[in-house]
């Protein structure tokens, strides 16, 4: 396998979840209390294109969740980099 897609660990990586909203149900059930709570309070749309970026306990930026309509729409995920781009992310 090529070096680039393999799984490296580090402090600084924040992760970022491509959710097909078929899968939120199921992801959210896993998520800390925090987390939904925090889906919640922000209103946050399960659709697709939708964004979310999740703080953790310090307000700092935890992770983010990117959902698009189904794995064979790949590029839905792709969409995201314009958020990021827009938010100097």
């Amino acid at each position: 396998m090529l070096p680039c897609f393999l799984k490296k660990h580090t402090t600084k990586a924040i992760p970022i979840t491509i959710l097909p909203l078929s899968d939120y149900s199921e992801w959210l059930m896993g998520q800390n209390k925090q987390t939904k709570n925090w889906l919640q309070t922000t209103q946050f749309r399960i659709e697709s294109g939708s964004v979310c970026l999740i703080p953790d306990t310090a307000g700092n930026l935890s992770q983010v969740v990117c959902c698009i309509s189904d794995l064979s729409f790949y590029w839905g995920g792709g969409l995201s980099s314009f958020y990021f781009t827009r938010r100097g992310i």
